[in-house]
């Protein structure tokens, strides 16, 4: 894992007037703590701050505050805050750590690669980004890097597929899945919409249905009234 070095300054307590001079100064307020650190609220250049946080290893980088005074602490971004609408920090926590014990964090999955199944028109779908894991911290990981090219449909890798680096071990599941390959989402049939009023193709209107109903009961009441004259002719005595 690369270090940085990121300079900073005590906060001391501070009007309304002078905290807003450092912001406009582009010193972003923050504070720094940890098991055996006694908490202490400090300044750190903007700037600086998101070089680091912009660079491979991002927040998973470790620091080495400098302080003015001399003072030297190790420690990484435990948690931030981002203005909402200049998109730039607003408040940083550091968390200071021991270089020897043992610690837990996030290692962000970056993946590699056009699966085989996509190419035959499957889908790609990522379903864990970050796993933890827990390491010393000089031995964190800056990312896993997977590379899926081999992946057909219906196929996927999981946590216990990553390769490891000495000195690092899984928080999580082993058979958890990273990535997956779905086959593609079948096309539903669509039905034409029809407006209010009109007729679907193939169908014939109801008021047509009506009259041809109508008509052919016409038809076969005449029928009948003939074939009962007929037999009434045929009943009649004839004259000589």
């Amino acid at each position: 894992m690369k270090r940085f070095t990121l300079n900073v300054k005590k906060r001391d307590v501070l009007t309304n007037g002078e905290l807003r001079q450092n912001r406009l100064a582009g010193n972003i307020p923050g504070v720094l703590y940890g098991k055996k650190q006694k908490p202490v609220s400090l300044f750190v250049n903007g700037k600086e701050l998101e070089k680091v946080t912009s660079s491979q290893a991002g927040f998973n980088a470790l620091l080495d505050l400098n302080f003015e005074q001399g003072e030297q602490v190790i420690s990484i971004i435990r948690d931030y805050q981002v203005h909402p609408l200049k998109r730039a920090f607003s408040h940083v926590d550091f968390q200071a750590i021991d270089p020897t014990e043992k610690m837990h964090l996030e290692v962000p999955i970056k993946l590699i690669g056009e699966p085989i199944g996509v190419k035959e028109g499957g889908v790609l779908e990522q379903l864990l980004r970050k796993v933890e894991v827990k390491c010393l911290p000089t031995n964190v990981p800056e990312s896993f890097i997977i590379d899926v090219a081999s992946l057909q449909v219906g196929g996927s890798v999981h946590v216990k597929n990553i390769e490891l680096p000495e000195g690092v071990e899984f928080l999580k599941e082993l058979d958890y899945a990273v990535a997956t390959v779905v086959p593609p989402a079948k096309e539903e049939e669509v039905q034409p919409v029809v407006a209010e009023g009109e007729v679907p193709a193939g169908e014939v209107p109801s008021d047509q249905k009506t009259a041809d109903q109508g008509a052919t009961k016409k038809e076969d009441g005449a029928a009948k009234k003939e074939d009962g004259a007929a037999k009434k002719e045929a009943s009649a005595p004839k004259k000589d």
